[in-house]
């Protein structure tokens, strides 16, 4: 591994496990030698952290939790940095953070509520999570899993705007749970997008799952893809998950 290269973790995060964190990027480290036999000691972790509101109606929740995050984050000092831009990306520090939204659900206003967690840290958002909401459609929606008529009619006007104002903002977006029609009209409307926590569905069919053909449309826009290990998504053995990174 090169002096130049981080290791970048979807943590997945709750407040309450921010707290080890710096002991974690110390298990981080030491799992990595194990397995490689080498690694730069100096290396930067960045953790993705989601703050997770699926089912909040209360905005005010949402920005006291981001506020609590980096109340917490800045009780590390120099050791964990919140990342806001590509300066705090290369400044100096062990561990860094990364804040964004899993479900924009409670984004009632949020033509004024996106900035001001913009302003507040926050880098990125999961328009949709587990439920349809006022910006598209979920692959997770418990009508659509339970296969009782539902139609997939994509992204919504007000999903066309929040594309907008992200664009405008420079927050990216995550394409995670979307419906295959609602993610594709987003990537095109996106500036930054990316999917964060999936399989392939060539190998294993969920409808959570995406297919190379999704995934080379997000790498076209130069997005991320994020490999997840669960076994409902990526398969139940070392084999499946070997057959998921090739």
């Amino acid at each position: 591994m090169s002096e130049n290269q981080n290791i970048i973790v979807d943590l997945h995060t709750h407040l309450e496990t921010l707290s080890p964190i710096v002991s974690f990027r110390n298990k981080i480290q030491g799992h990595l030698y194990s397995v490689s036999g080498h690694i730069n000691k100096d290396y930067k972790v960045i953790l993705s952290a989601a703050m997770y509101v699926q089912f909040w109606n209360d905005y005010n929740d949402l920005k006291k939790m981001t506020t609590d995050f980096v109340d917490v984050i800045n009780q590390f000092g120099d050791e964990v940095q919140l990342i806001k831009s590509q300066e705090d990306l290369n400044s100096d520090y062990k561990v860094g953070i990364i804040l964004h939204v899993e479900s924009a659900r409670t984004l009632k206003n949020y033509k004024e509520q996106l900035p001001e967690l913009f302003n507040l840290g926050v880098r990125g958002i999961i328009p949709i999570h587990f439920i349809d909401n006022q910006f598209g459609n979920s692959s997770d929606d418990p009508f659509r899993r339970l296969k009782i008529k539902r139609k997939d009619s994509g992204i919504t006007e007000d999903g066309k705007e929040l594309m907008k104002i992200c664009n405008k903002l420079g927050m990216w977006v995550d394409l995670s749970h979307t419906t295959d029609k609602t993610g594709y009209e987003m990537i095109e409307l996106a500036g930054e997008v990316m999917v964060s926590h999936v399989a392939i569905r060539d190998i294993v069919k969920r409808p959570r799952n995406k297919d190379i053909k999704f995934l080379q449309k997000v790498a076209s826009k130069s997005g991320i893809f994020g490999l997840t290990p669960w076994a409902h998504l990526a398969g139940d053995s070392v084999e499946s998950f070997k057959n998921q990174i090739s």
